[in-house]
């Protein structure tokens, strides 16, 4: 097969255009290009405008590129500019990628490199997923009320013991957080105390109206792009979240297998667990810090009485 030279691909906020290919492609939460459904007459219009960026590009110049030797109105090359802004400025802060110069033509304002990207830095470290137990629900009962007390609960719990723990806040979702760890232990223990923490606040509240958070901890390789994280272990850490229950923490057996001898909780053995976007079934282990062991099982070795016998003299 030939290979594919620098010019047939394009590069621009999370999107892969393989022009030769025609197929556009976008990164999913896993970091994973994954095609679009784009229609060809707008790919084509892409493809002018990628190739020029930062330039004006005459309307004339796209419909003959686009539609050549043909009679095009310019309401034909309105509809596929509005449908392709639909594709590639969805979840775009600021504005269109595509700028209008009235009269005139387009401008494409994003950032464009050229060729394949370079294989994305990755590191393994350890995912808590957290969010709000029927946080809609909550919401609609009371909805300033609900959002000041989640505020009070990060500001005055949360926040100081993903600190504590030497934890990162990689994203705030309104109703939840994605933080990383560099260590399993510090993870599970600051979630631990989380949820004890939260055991104790609002004791006024009646129980359907407490805001109780749920959590997942993986430890998984993940890919690393500016300051956020991808892949697979960050998918897992969500999906345990999901199966926590409100005021639990839900762990994978990589994270069991790192704590097991070292944290004084029980651990309750949920089983094999299919979980949505992941190919294989991962085992699930609920952690139960309310009712800590006095003492962590003791290491291999530790415990035992060993007798000395030394030569008489």
């Amino acid at each position: 097969m030939e290979a594919l030279s620098s010019a047939d691909i394009s590069l621009f906020e999370g999107f892969r255009l393989d022009r030769r290919g025609g197929v556009l492609y976008r990164r999913d939460e896993r970091g994973v290009f994954a095609p679009m459904a784009i229609g060809s007459r707008a790919l084509d219009i892409l493809g002018v405008l990628v190739e020029r960026p930062g330039d004006l590009v005459s309307r004339a110049d796209i419909i003959d590129a686009v539609w050549p030797g043909t009679a095009v109105e310019d309401s034909n090359l309105n509809v596929q500019v509005a449908a392709l802004r639909r594709i590639i400025d969805d979840g775009r802060a600021e504005g269109s990628c595509i700028q209008t110069v009235a009269g005139r033509g387009y401008r494409f304002v994003a950032p464009v490199t050229r060729g394949e990207p370079a294989p994305p830095p990755r590191r393994l470290t350890t995912i808590l997923a957290a969010d709000v137990a029927s946080y809609s629900r909550l919401m609609g009962a009371d909805e300033e009320g609900t959002y000041e007390r989640l505020k009070a609960h990060l500001q005055q719990l949360v926040n100081p013991k993903i600190e504590e723990y030497h934890g990162r806040i990689v994203k705030n979702t309104g109703d939840g957080m994605l933080v990383e760890f560099a260590s399993v232990v510090d993870a599970v223990r600051c979630a631990a105390e989380v949820q004890r923490g939260m055991n104790d606040r609002e004791p006024e509240m009646p129980d359907e109206r407490r805001i109780r958070f749920r959590i997942g901890i993986n430890l998984g390789d993940v890919i690393v792009e500016n300051d956020d994280i991808f892949g697979d272990g960050v998918n897992i850490a969500a999906r345990l979240e999901a199966l926590a229950e409100p005021g639990g923490i839900c762990i994978s057996r990589t994270v069991r297998d790192q704590i097991r001898d070292r944290l004084p909780y029980p651990l309750e053995d949920r089983g094999e667990q299919s979980v949505k976007n992941i190919a294989r079934p991962v085992r699930v282990y609920r952690v139960r810090p309310e009712s800590p062991h006095p003492n962590p099982p003791p290491q291999a070795g530790e415990g035992k009485i060993r007798l000395i016998l030394l030569p008489a003299s």
